[in-house]
């Protein structure tokens, strides 16, 4: 065979199977274009719309935006998918499956769909949700399968800068518990009481939640444990929960409180910043001290069991003495010389109050010395209990302080000591 005849034979092949390729994907290409026409869809029979759920008009940053796609569809179909969009400008995520229902559209049956999603705007500013794409494969009154899309509208939403403060925390609803696993009040020595507070969010996600806060007070170790974040989907949104847990022990066996810590957070609904209160504590290890003198054996023992009443009675006599010199020794004289050296109990139980920082104590022993000695009444007695019932009585987070009880028990002492001498 002649060379240059060999060259044009294999010219020829390769024009023919390229001629042939060609019609090929032809062919293929404009077998889907039936279904670009799709005339048979009319306006009312495929529509895609998306609504926003937002507590307010002007959301601030980082609140939940609820959103949801809609469908409503006449046609019958026989696949379906939904594109999302890219929401750069917002952290999102599905609340559950999408949802199909079959219901009425203008008297014809018709399937609804549903798509819920939570977005929080990263960014202050007006920023847009763009356009949602439905792709669906319809079939035709002719029995063929036919593509066609139907898109959703972008919408606009104006996004506020959040208010100034500390950590931002915008939930639809906050609740926090608090408990320990003993008595913290009544810790043996050595010993540890674990405290737990769990918060439960609704409309955040867990990485919104703040960091666990420090529990630090003079006299008192304060363990942080590693805490626990979960969130849960629902419908309405997700719902937040962390669980915060310390270990506590007192340093000295001293009382010694650790403050409240009160976590801030704006309510979506009312449109008002909240707080929600980890209250005080008093931590203790009674009667350490008393433990350890006990321990240094019977013979102590026996020693203070014969020289404090010994030495209470021989005190107790000198003073007697010392307030009967020079005076006429009767029984009303002698009753009220011993009234001035016997210990008041109510004075006692305002002086355990005032160190156990117990306000309610505290109110409720002055009013019985109070009585007891006719002066309830009396100006000194009202300015020293002053505002005290309303900080025992009041509603939590609404109450006073009930400031400093020492100071409210040394006017007392002054009103007892100048009765005193009227005697």
């Amino acid at each position: 065979m002649i060379p240059g005849r060999t060259s044009v034979l294999q010219a020829c092949r390769l024009a023919v199977a390229a001629g042939l390729a060609l019609v090929l994907v032809c062919a293929f290409a404009t077998f889907p274009i039936r279904a670009e026409t799709a005339d048979f869809v009319g306006p009312d029979d495929a529509r895609l719309t998306v609504t926003i759920d937002a507590a307010a008009p002007e959301p601030y940053a980082r609140e939940m935006i609820l959103v949801r796609i809609r469908g409503l569809y006449t046609v019958q179909m026989t696949l379906e998918t939904l594109d999302q969009p890219d929401l750069t400008d917002f952290a999102w995520m599905q609340l559950g499956r999408d949802r199909w229902t079959s219901t009425t559209a203008e008297g014809r049956p018709a399937r609804s769909f549903e798509r819920v999603m939570a977005l929080f705007p990263k960014r202050a500013g007006v920023l847009t949700v763009p356009s949602f794409r439905h792709h669906l494969t319809l079939l035709a009154p002719d029995g063929s399968r036919v593509p066609h899309d139907v898109v959703s509208a972008p919408i606009a939403v104006t996004v506020q800068v959040p208010p100034p403060g500390g950590w931002w925390l915008p939930a639809r609803a906050l609740q926090l518990t608090d408990r320990f696993d003993r008595d913290p009040t009544a810790l043996p020595p050595g010993e540890t009481a674990r405290r737990t507070v769990t918060i439960d969010a609704e409309g955040i996600s867990a990485d919104q939640l703040p960091p666990i806060p420090s529990l630090r007070a003079p006299g008192v170790i304060a363990f942080p444990e590693p805490e626990t974040r979960t969130t849960r989907l629902t419908r309405e949104g997700p719902v937040a929960t962390v669980v915060w847990h310390w270990t506590l022990r007192s340093m000295t066996g001293e009382p010694a409180t650790v403050p409240e810590v009160a976590i801030r957070w704006f309510d979506t609904r009312t449109r008002k910043t909240e707080a929600a209160v980890i209250a005080a504590a008093t931590v203790a290890a009674p009667g350490r001290f008393g433990a350890a003198v006990a321990g240094t054996g019977e013979r102590l023992a026996a020693i203070r069991a014969v020289a404090v009443p010994g030495g209470l009675a021989a005190g107790l006599a000198l003073g007697l003495g010392l307030l009967l010199a020079g005076r006429r020794l009767d029984a009303a004289g002698l009753r009220r010389a011993l009234s001035r050296l016997t210990p008041d109990p109510d004075r006692r139980a305002m002086r355990r109050a005032v160190r156990a920082g117990d306000a309610a104590a505290f109110r409720a022993a002055a009013l019985r010395w109070a009585g007891r000695n006719g002066c309830v009444e009396d100006d000194q007695v009202a300015t020293a209990l002053a505002g005290l019932g309303a900080a025992v009585f009041g509603r939590p987070g609404q109450a006073e302080a009930p400031g400093d009880l020492r100071r409210r028990l040394h006017a007392i002492d002054r009103l007892m000591v100048r009765r005193r001498r009227r005697m």
